[in-house]
């Protein structure tokens, strides 16, 4: 997620995270997208929305501002996620899909629900959805 097609392996600094004050504690990277989470707990992602196969709920768990490449899909830039409204503690990614569990200990998914793959039925998981 973090190249453009004609420049495949190039990674791009992006400045969001570079002028940080908070360092990250952690990063996690999935097949379209990554996530950073801060030393607050803040939550970050950034890559491709929806992947080249395009899922049916954003891997990213936020509007998606696309800054160009990614073969037509785009590729957003860190954007902190906000719809957790507690800090986040872990995350972990896979192709199409985030876990995020926040330091209340709930868990939140969001991503491609086909299979029932983000704990509940299948719809828009566009955000971070509570597993309760």
């Amino acid at each position: 997620p973090f190249c453009v097609e004609q420049r495949r392996g190039v990674i791009r600094a992006w400045r969001a995270l570079d002028s940080r004050t908070e360092p990250l504690k952690q990063l996690a990277a999935g097949g379209f997208h990554c996530c950073c989470v801060t030393r607050a707990g803040e939550l970050y992602t950034l890559g491709h929305a929806r992947g080249y196969d395009g899922a049916n709920g954003t891997l990213l768990g936020r509007p998606h501002v696309a800054v160009g490449g990614g073969g037509g899909h785009g590729i957003s830039p860190p954007v902190k996620v906000g719809a957790l409204g507690t800090p986040v503690a872990e995350v972990a990614v896979s192709t199409y899909a985030t876990l995020a569990i926040t330091l209340d200990g709930r868990a939140h998914t969001w991503g491609d629900s086909d299979g029932h793959a983000l704990g509940y039925a299948a719809g828009a998981a566009d955000a971070p959805t509570w597993l309760d």
